[in-house]
């Protein structure tokens, strides 16, 4: 079992928060199978922290948005960190839009699912 949490609160500017973050990676790790099952609260064997430490969008012909998120996996039982990471992942846009705002949402949600994917990426390499 793995429980979830958002630590602490992402930039001012984000628009990933904490609760989008903490649904995204709920959804990400149970769809991966690493773990038999996958709960936010109550006993687990493991515990995922996920923060988002920086996060930016990047103008011009295409949309680049930018996601920075530190992850730490920790025996439940014993309180020690299994696995530890920071990850940057980037990703631009193609999507036309009026102001931006669409193409800004699509880079940032495709960074987010990229940093997610390399994190249950190396959280497969180990052996739990």
């Amino acid at each position: 079992m793995v429980a979830g949490s958002g630590v602490g609160e992402p930039a001012p500017q984000s628009r990933v928060t904490n609760d989008a973050l903490r649904d995204a990676l709920r959804s990400t790790v149970e769809e991966s199978g690493l773990f038999n099952s996958v709960h936010s609260q109550g006993r687990t064997d493991y515990e995922l922290r996920a923060l988002i430490f920086s996060q930016q969008i990047k103008g011009g012909w295409h949309d680049t948005g930018t996601i920075g998120a530190r992850y730490k996996l920790i025996d439940a039982v014993s309180g020690k960190t299994v696995w530890q990471d920071s990850i940057v992942t980037d990703c631009y846009s193609d999507v036309n839009s009026i102001m931006g705002v669409s193409a800004q949402s699509d880079a940032e949600e495709c960074a987010m699912q990229k940093n997610l994917s390399e994190m249950v990426d190396e959280l497969s390499k180990l052996s739990l």
